[in-house]
């Protein structure tokens, strides 16, 4: 089974061009859906894609001070598949 990932995490937040000190936001909330390349108790990476053959594309790590939420499932279970 393919672990894929639900995470939601705080990020740092960039504002381009001109804005008041008052609309500024410190805390920038993401979230992203992918399979898991690697996990480790610092951090969780995911990709964009994950080739059986252990390479990945466009990985990118979240530090896990930084997780806010996170659920794990697979992708048979999320969409019911049955690989023959």
């Amino acid at each position: 089974m393919r672990p894929i990932y639900y995470i939601r995490w705080l990020d740092a937040c960039y504002t381009e061009g001109e804005c008041s000190v008052a609309a500024i936001d410190p805390r920038c909330e993401l979230e992203y859906v992918g399979p898991l390349a690697k996990e480790s108790p610092e951090a969780v990476t995911l990709a964009l894609e994950v080739v059986h053959d252990g390479r990945t594309r466009n990985p990118f790590s979240i530090r896990r001070e930084n997780i806010l939420q996170i659920r794990k499932t697979t992708i048979e279970r999320a969409f019911g598949l049955k690989r023959s």
